[in-house]
């Protein structure tokens, strides 16, 4: 596969147009994937012995800044992680997981994540950046737009951070497929986002997202407002 420049490749994932054999994929394999990935988590609604959050309901420690970084993945790696969550996903959505394994075979997530993340100071190999990425895309989908603050983008990362100080997320692999499904999971639901906006059908897109993150024991993110300690930090 030929790799663009980071800069075209994300105008490419921008302005693709969807075939309409993969526009069911776009939009149903993040509604598929998300109570799978957020499943891993495993804790969500339960606060630490310790106080720190260990759900997006429990506003993030004051004044805490932390992330999860693990080594850059390697090409090989990235694609596991890709056959995998498509692999899953095509038990109960066949045809979802075949449509985005031919999109997302088109181009680098890594890359077009980093690029559209980046002005956030999300972009890396960041477990805790890139759950927080995701988390905070669903929001300002179901808000039109709306963008979070830095400080904002700051909390909800530690709270991301907190929710993945398991000990289970502790080996590198682990925390490296973690960080790498939720990228995946990222350009996967931007991608619908635009396709929706093209498709004129952004409201139901928005609702849709807005049941997906409820179902999977996150935030109401019609009603979330995000603060200096992230969702619900004020």
């Amino acid at each position: 596969m030929t790799i663009l420049p980071r800069a075209a490749l994300i105008l490419a994932w921008l302005s693709a147009p969807v075939a309409a054999g993969e526009i069911h994929g776009v939009f149903n394999l993040p509604m598929l994937a998300h109570g799978q990935v957020m499943s891993t988590l495993g804790s969500a609604g339960r606060p630490s012995a310790g106080g720190g959050a260990r759900s997006f309901a429990t506003p993030a420690p004051a004044g805490a800044a932390r992330g999860l970084p693990y080594p850059a993945p390697t090409e090989g790696f990235r694609r596991q992680q890709v056959a995998n969550l498509l692999d899953r996903t095509a038990r109960s959505d066949p045809r979802s997981a075949d449509a985005l394994r031919a999109q997302l075979a088109r181009y680098d997530y890594a890359s077009i994540y980093d690029g559209i993340v980046r002005p956030y100071g999300l972009a890396g190999n960041d477990a805790a950046s890139s759950l927080a990425a995701y988390m905070l895309l669903g929001w300002m989908i179901v808000h039109e737009g709306q963008e979070p603050s830095p400080a904002g983008v700051r909390g909800v990362r530690t709270q991301a951070a907190e929710v993945l100080s398991a000990p289970r997320f502790a080996a590198p692999d682990i925390r490296a497929g973690s960080g790498e499904e939720f990228k995946i999971l990222f350009v996967t639901i931007h991608a619908g986002w635009q396709a929706a906006r093209r498709e004129g059908t952004l409201d139901r897109y928005a609702d849709g997202i807005a049941r997906m993150f409820a179902s999977g024991g996150g935030p109401d993110l019609r009603s979330a407002t995000i603060g200096a300690r992230g969702f619900g930090g004020g």
